[in-house]
């Protein structure tokens, strides 16, 4: 499996959608839309992840702390500063951005999650991401928001519990 080697969010107001761009180290690139509630969704579910992590003993204030404090640690490493390559020759999902409308994960060995986006037509994107690269993620989706002028509240635990669970519907 190829691994991730940059990602990009950039607000495109013509289309008042964020484009997430992720480049791999095979030379392969992804570009995808991001709606407003999509992306809202997707930082719900990356947020919950990083709480998932956090000690539940300490109170809140700690909680909330320490987990600024590991973005902060997260992010100090991060690469922000290099210009996005939009040179990949091999683009599987084709050259125009595909609309995501699902979101999957799973733990896996070592602290590690494999995301997975899902498009309409079933097909879907993974990618295995660490703790600071969950971190970078949430960072590059909400600076994209901010630009769209999104103003984002955060989707609570019970909402996202609310939503992951599946609900039988009646119609009359």
């Amino acid at each position: 499996m190829a691994k991730l080697h940059q990602m990009n969010v950039q607000f495109v107001s013509q289309e008042d959608r964020l484009i997430l761009r992720v480049r791999m180290d095979d030379d392969s690139e992804i570009h995808a839309w991001l709606t407003r509630r999509y992306t809202r969704l997707l930082l719900g579910v990356l947020n919950k992840l990083l709480d998932q992590e956090q000690g539940k003993a300490d109170p809140v204030p700690v909680q909330a702390a320490m987990k600024s404090f590991q973005r902060d640690a997260a992010l100090i490493g991060a690469d922000f500063g290099t210009v996005y390559d939009r040179s990949a020759t091999q683009h599987p999902l084709g050259e125009a951005p595909v609309l995501l409308s699902s979101i999957k994960y799973q733990r896996i060995d070592r602290g590690m999650i494999l995301l997975t986006l899902g498009l309409p037509d079933g097909k879907t994107i993974g990618f295995q991401l660490d703790r600071k690269l969950l971190h970078v993620l949430v960072k590059l989706l909400e600076e994209g928001a901010k630009s769209a002028d999104w103003d984002l509240a955060a989707i609570s635990h019970s909402e996202l519990e609310a939503l992951e669970r599946p609900t039988l519907r009646t119609f009359h």
